[in-house]
């Protein structure tokens, strides 16, 4: 009975935060190479970028809960490192080293690993101290070239709740890993007129908690992207993505999560209409196909427009519609209306925020057993989320930083008590959370 309480707060709480940017998530120097690095430490043909940060603060919604929520004190300890290996305009004099330069003063190999580890220290019995993790890796071969062909791997561990846990025995870590392989191949025409780009990308999605394993899962992605630019800075592009996700512990989950096959394709533009103003106009077609529960096929469509009057003022704002997996309902249709900025003032003051309005629609929902999960067919949400982080520098390798995240979810969706009892914890009525956070960061 506990594992079915909190792995269906788990199906709707992760339902629910799967439109959260990852800024919200993380640090707001991390999500921003630029913003992470300062100006490194030479070694031979490479660049090594250190830093350290420490913030407290408090978030108003820890467990993501609709009542009597509970709000705490947290503490942060962030250390990153970056390596990569010098452009050729930045080795001595422009000298060729015979191993990353080829004779016509090209990178033939651009390397790229580095990391971070945060511990989160949570001032809240029911959540246990915890070390949350990313880590890359990016191998180019020929990336100036006609042909040229990539090796990436991304991983990330969160260990933030996201569910109240009083309702099992034991406090789970909340610890999730997600890790991404991606190999692509590019090639182009001389000038890169012509380029297409063909890539597969594998996903594996592990919950260290038993009580979470339900969710685990596999996720294949091939994708083919073309574009063809006919103008100096404007070009036809082509998307199509396929996506095929498999739950191989699925079995006796509270909701019904089959294997599927999800497949997008969009045509459109992407240029500029001058050197301050450029724009993205992408439509086309989604369809989902899955081993129980429903099918669908609607349009997508992505539109946005940038403004940079100046280099240190950005601006963008978009509307996105997206489909992707869900932890109910098999899929989730996303609306998403944006707006960011991004300032750099004096070369020291840095503020970048964004704002989010999306309206979220899932499939059918129903339970392992094959009735209703809750008071609708189909969950709908409204999402109001705003990020905005901002630092100051001292010197270039000195700041102190300070973050506001607020996520509003609001949501009829409830959940139908099962006729065996068991009792949800209730995440789905929608709730509110806020987190603000205020440190010190050195860097190098």
């Amino acid at each position: 009975m506990h594992r079915l309480r909190i792995a269906g707060a788990l199906a709707l709480a992760l339902a629910t935060l799967a439109g959260v940017p990852a800024s919200a998530a993380a640090q707001g120097w991390l999500s921003d190479r630029d913003t992470a690095q300062g100006p490194g430490v030479r070694i031979g043909n490479f660049v090594l970028h250190p830093g350290f940060g420490i913030e407290g603060g408090y978030d108003t919604n820890l467990f993501r809960e609709d009542n009597g929520v509970t709000g705490a004190a947290l503490l942060r300890m962030t250390a990153h490192a970056f390596l990569e290996n010098l452009r050729p305009s930045l080795t001595p004099s422009g000298v060729e080293d015979g191993a990353s330069e080829s004779a016509s003063g090209q990178r033939r190999v651009h390397f790229r690993l580095g990391g971070s580890a945060s511990y989160l220290v949570f001032f809240e019995d029911r959540a246990d101290n915890n070390l949350a993790a990313t880590g890359e890796f990016l191998l180019t071969y020929n990336p100036e070239g006609r042909l040229s062909a990539t090796l990436e791997n991304l991983y990330t561990r969160t260990v933030r709740p996201f569910v109240d846990a009083t309702t099992v025995d034991a406090a789970p870590s909340f610890a999730r890993n997600i890790n991404e392989t991606e190999a692509r191949f590019i090639l182009g025409s001389r000038g890169r007129v012509f380029q297409s780009t063909l890539g597969y990308r594998f996903r594996v999605d592990f919950f260290e908690d038993q009580v979470f394993d339900y969710a685990n899962s596999f996720t294949h992605r091939p994708y083919l992207n073309f574009s063809y630019r006919f103008l100096p800075q404007t070009a036809v592009v082509a998307e199509t993505t396929v996506r095929y996700r498999t739950y191989p512990s699925a079995a006796g989950a509270p909701t019904v999560l089959p294997d599927g096959t999800l497949l997008t394709t969009r045509v459109g533009l992407n240029g500029a209409l001058s050197n301050r103003v450029s724009f993205s106009l992408v439509a086309g077609y989604s369809a989902g196909f899955f081993d129980a529960l429903d099918d669908f096929d609607s349009p997508n469509v992505r539109a946005e427009l940038r403004w940079r009057p100046r280099p240190s003022l950005a601006f963008a704002t978009g509307y996105d519609r997206r489909f992707t997996p869900s932890f109910v309902g098999s899929f989730v249709r996303t609306d998403d209306l944006y707006a960011s900025v991004r300032i750099l003032a004096f070369g020291s003051f840095l503020l970048q925020s964004r704002l989010s309005v999306s309206f979220n629609e899932t499939g059918l929902a129903i339970s392992g057993t094959g009735d209703a999960l809750g008071t609708q067919n189909r969950r709908q949400d409204t999402r109001v989320s705003s990020t905005t982080y901002t630092e100051y520098r001292f010197t270039d390798w000195l700041a102190v930083t300070a973050s506001l995240n607020v996520l509003v979810d609001i949501t009829d969706f409830q959940f139908i008590e099962p006729p065996d009892g068991t009792v949800f914890p209730d995440p789905a009525g929608g709730f509110v959370s806020i987190e603000a956070l205020a440190g010190l960061r050195v860097f190098y």
